[in-house]
């Protein structure tokens, strides 16, 4: 079985830990020969000669010729945060699900790593597939250093998660805030040097935030203090991860910079646990054997 695998993301800017490459490397466990386009704009210039059983989409917007592979199983790997089947939202996600109506028509699928966001686009009458990000090779960089950074935290800023890095620098926390996304090993020497990797959400919705927790945090040896979050994952608390509510990050933050040693047990339960039962060629095969054209 052949795959093509379209990255239309364009981040992080270096491509190497990417979503896209993992689950190419993962599909290729799987048996199956996978390219990874990470152009869009070549992709449309001219059709693609060779022939491919499936077509992964990482992609915001719609293409002018997504059906390229028309007659081939379209997939769109959607990885934004979606309204709530029980009504609850906001702007920007009514916003966001508003351009996505424009691109799911075109797909036989929608992999989703969030349970959540599954339900809401199994109610919209759309396939959503739940494919959590596991563990892969490809994220992993782990190396012993000093930990000269308390707590860090990668991503972008937005009001919500202000609050809380404000709480923490009032405490004379040493916070770091990495709110782009550098080469692979200058992102992973940053991870390595600190003592809590920390997750906050976007917004009072909480997703589970696989990149950060998983692709970066756990599959790399670090403690994850997160806020909780409403998605079903395998994770155990106090024993994968540290996860609590909002207001008591600084208190958990106090606790676990001076407990080293749990600190290090939790990290390295959570590294074991995902590296042997929660990896993106597990959540692949599993999403994949829920589609009845798929014999693996």
């Amino acid at each position: 079985m052949r795959a093509i695998i379209i990255d239309g993301m364009y981040y992080p800017p270096d491509s190497s830990y990417r979503v896209s490459h993992a689950f190419g490397d993962s599909l290729r466990s799987l048996g199956m020969q996978v390219d990874i386009c990470e152009v869009l704009s070549e992709v449309l210039k001219s059709p693609i000669k060779e022939k491919y059983d499936l077509a992964f989409y990482f992609i915001h917007r719609l293409p002018e010729r997504v059906r390229l592979f028309k007659g081939k199983i379209n997939i769109l790997c959607h990885i934004e945060q979606l309204p709530r089947v029980d009504g609850r939202n906001n702007e920007d996600l009514n916003l966001r699900w508003t351009n996505l109506k424009q691109i799911v028509p075109y797909f036989h699928y929608i992999f989703d790593p969030s349970t959540t966001n599954v339900d809401f686009i199994r109610k919209q009458g759309y396939k959503g597939i739940c494919c959590p990000w596991g563990y892969n090779i490809l994220y992993e960089g782990y190396s012993k250093c000093t930990k000269d950074i308390d707590v860090l935290f990668v991503g972008i800023k937005t009001d919500y998660r202000e609050m809380v890095f404000k709480e923490i620098i009032n405490c004379s926390i040493k916070l770091y805030l990495c709110t782009d996304y550098p080469k692979r090993e200058e992102m992973l020497r940053l991870i390595n040097r600190s003592k809590i990797f920390l997750n906050i959400h976007k917004n009072t919705l909480g997703t589970f935030e696989a990149g950060r927790i998983i692709c970066l945090g756990l599959s790399n040896k670090q403690f994850v203090l997160s806020e909780d979050y409403e998605d079903n994952v395998p994770l155990i608390s106090n024993k994968h991860l540290v996860v609590c509510k909002k207001e008591e990050i600084v208190n958990k933050i106090k606790y676990y910079l001076k407990n080293e040693v749990e600190r290090d047990k939790i990290a390295q339960q959570g590294y074991e646990f995902i590296k042997s039962q929660f990896t993106m060629t597990q959540s692949l095969e599993k999403a994949l054997r829920q589609i009845k054209e798929i014999k693996l």
